[in-house]
């Protein structure tokens, strides 16, 4: 894989691919990614994920010792593993 290893663009870009739709057409509120419902996430609860997002977390450090991955810690630490660029 080749990356600018510009996590902030990469954020950028994300941003104008996957928005929230409309309000009037998000229901149940609050809308996650067009007029899929997804419930609000506290920056600093714990939140407990299935499957191969869990195995992504922790391959870049963001699941600490015990298991508990933070939102906060989880968005730091891809902005850390984006900012590495990989020459091949």
């Amino acid at each position: 894989m080749v990356g600018s290893g510009d996590a902030a663009g990469c954020v950028r870009l994300l941003n104008q691919v996957v928005h929230k739709a409309e309000p009037t057409r998000c229901y149940p509120k609050p809308c996650a990614i067009g007029v899929y419902y997804q419930p609000t996430i506290d920056p600093d609860m714990q939140f407990y994920a299935v499957g191969a997002f869990h195995f992504a977390l922790v391959a870049i450090g963001a699941v600490s010792d015990n298991d508990v991955y933070v939102p906060r810690t989880g968005f730091e630490k891809a902005a850390e593993y984006c900012a590495k660029v990989s020459i091949l």
